[in-house]
């Protein structure tokens, strides 16, 4: 009980800065753009209400608090997520070999809460990791076939993430949920404008029957 407890409390919080965090960067996007100091305002006003260096040291004291392996190990994958997006939040590049590291710890998360329902396999050559891209590149879109895909026990959702032709793939199955709204593309769309925006390349997007995905330009 008590650790269905912890980690129900622990998700919600992911959730809750995670979003957070993309509207802001969804507001720096528009705001290069529109030049939108209101918009700033209320943001800033916004992430005060909750500070992540609060977060990351709770996370560090429920750790020290729980006597459960699983506990502690999710908590300990919890804080290097935080302790990634503290370094790069205000960030424009980091390495391949940062954010797979990154992606890694948040994909243990969503496995923990997926279990045998979600199948990811990552195959990054050596070459790749001291490349550049844009970070939470790869958040964004594993998050991204997570919301908009069926995930069963039956039929896990598998996601592939490599190298090829210098650039960086993320392609999964393709299987939209049919309960909920049709997506926006809103998180791709200022994906692609980031890039565009930073290193004047775009992202290549692929969708067949069965499989979607997205290619993203490796940095020097």
């Amino acid at each position: 009980m008590f650790r269905a407890f912890i980690i129900s409390a622990i998700a919600w919080i992911a959730v809750f800065y995670f979003r957070l965090f993309v509207l802001y960067q969804q507001s720096r996007l528009e705001n290069e753009y529109l030049k939108q100091g209101n918009l700033q305002a209320q943001l800033a006003s916004l992430r005060q209400q909750i500070s992540p260096h609060f977060l990351f040291n709770s996370l560090n004291t429920l750790s020290s608090l729980s006597h459960e392996a699983p506990v502690k190990e999710y908590v300990l994958k919890m804080s290097e997520v935080y302790r990634y997006v503290l370094h790069y939040q205000d960030q424009q590049l980091t390495t391949v070999e940062a954010e797979l590291a990154f992606i890694r710890s948040y994909i243990y998360i969503l496995e923990t809460r997926f279990e045998e329902g979600l199948k990811i396999r990552i195959q990054v050559g050596p070459g790749a990791l001291g490349r550049k891209i844009l970070p939470f590149a790869l958040q964004l879109l594993v998050e991204n076939a997570v919301k908009h895909n069926v995930i069963s026990f039956r039929t896990p959702l598998s996601l592939f993430i490599y190298d090829q032709d210098e650039m960086l793939v993320v392609e999964n199955d393709l299987r939209p949920r049919t309960t909920m709204e049709t997506p926006s593309g809103m998180g791709l769309n200022n994906l692609s404008q980031r890039y565009l925006l930073t290193a004047g390349k775009d992202l290549c997007i692929s969708r067949g029957e069965s499989r979607f995905k997205v290619e993203i330009p490796l940095l020097s």
